[in-house]
């Protein structure tokens, strides 16, 4: 496999607003209720796509500099800006580097990634455990200011800048080594998250995948429940506890102009509602089912629909692009159509 396909994961900015790539599932047999807590390139990736949203300058300039700087992963991650700071501390919340209970820096979550992947990694058991030396000597911090997390986050990232990346997957030869591993699944350059899920699907969904596609729910309920759960996991729609996150839908919602104290309400309450199921694949398919019910059904197909393209194309996030309706629509369809014949596109498609 030739080093651009990794480009979604790494630095250069040139590559990384051209292509997408990532890691649904590490291990392709796993169910979702087994999934390991350890963080795939997808989760780590999306810490930084998320916190970079949140952060970066609005400004075209300044706001591609941010994203060669933070998305990156050389010595200039930490390079001070006025931004520099909320950028980390949020980064560093979302890979479960700040422990918010103890006040402390996460060691465990250190030794998970590195059980997880060291197979993938060059860097040594005995390096990992100076890393992790150094974190115990911190102590505790103010885990709710920007600077201090800064601050005390520095000079360990400074000691141990190989490790870090490394252990949170934002290394290329880490990468590089997971996508030429035939053993795990792994999602293409400029492929989307329902795309991967589509190949992982199973057998029996083959048939259905153009209804699938047009937002009808197959028969074959637990093959079904499993597809729609690969993708909420890829789309964050379920958190790390495996709980539905309303408030990402939500967002996605907003993403398109649909949100409004009503329908954010609609969707609090199919959160609550599937969150009686125990078993994350029931829990993702009530989700599922509830949004496309009601009167908010086509508001989520046209969010889902744009969390799609979203997924496959960084240009959305790195350039702050806002919501075409007719160009989504356009490429969606170009979509339905690898699986779809014209008789058999929008069957579950509005026309609007």
């Amino acid at each position: 496999m030739q080093f651009p396909l990794l480009a979604v994961h790494l630095v250069p900015f040139s590559l990384l607003i051209t292509l997408t790539g990532g890691n649904s599932s590490i291990n392709a047999n796993a169910t979702v209720d087994e999934r390991s807590s350890a963080l795939s390139p997808d989760d780590t990736l999306f810490a930084h796509l998320r916190c970079f949203e949140l952060f970066a300058s609005k400004q075209s300039e300044h706001r591609d500099r941010d994203a060669s700087i933070w998305l990156g992963w050389d010595g200039r991650y930490l390079q001070a800006t006025d931004r520099t700071p909320k950028f980390v501390r949020c980064v560093l919340n979302r890979l479960g580097f700040i422990d918010a209970t103890s006040e402390r820096f996460n060691e465990n979550i250190i030794r998970t990634q590195y059980n997880e992947y060291k197979r993938w990694m060059t860097v040594s058991e005995e390096a990992v455990e100076r890393f992790i030396s150094d974190i115990k000597e911190i102590g505790q911090l103010n885990t709710t200011d920007d600077d201090a997390i800064y601050d005390a986050f520095e000079p360990l990232f400074n000691n141990h800048s190989n490790v870090f990346f490394q252990l949170f997957l934002r290394d290329v030869g880490v990468l590089q080594n997971m996508y030429e591993d035939k053993t795990v699944s792994v999602r293409a350059p400029n492929q989307t998250v329902v795309q991967f899920c589509e190949l992982q699907m199973d057998v029996e969904l083959w048939n259905d995948i153009c209804r699938i596609r047009a937002y009808e729910i197959s028969n074959h309920t637990e093959a079904m429940e499993r597809h729609i759960a690969c993708i909420f996991r890829g789309f964050q729609y379920l958190d790390v506890n495996n709980s539905i996150d309303e408030e990402e839908v939500a967002r996605d919602h907003e993403l398109i102009g649909s949100l409004d104290a009503a329908s954010r309400m609609y969707i609090q309450q199919c959160a609550s509602d599937a969150s009686q199921e125990h078993e994350v694949p029931k829990r993702s398919l009530a989700m599922y089912g509830c949004l496309l019910d009601g009167v908010y059904s086509y508001a989520f197909k046209e969010a889902f629909d744009f969390r799609e393209i979203r997924s496959g194309n960084l240009t959305f996030t790195l350039k702050n692009l806002p919501y075409d309706r007719a160009q989504v629509k356009q490429q969606i369809l170009a979509l339905d159509k690898e699986h779809c014949n014209d008789e058999q596109q929008l069957a579950g498609r509005s026309a609007e």
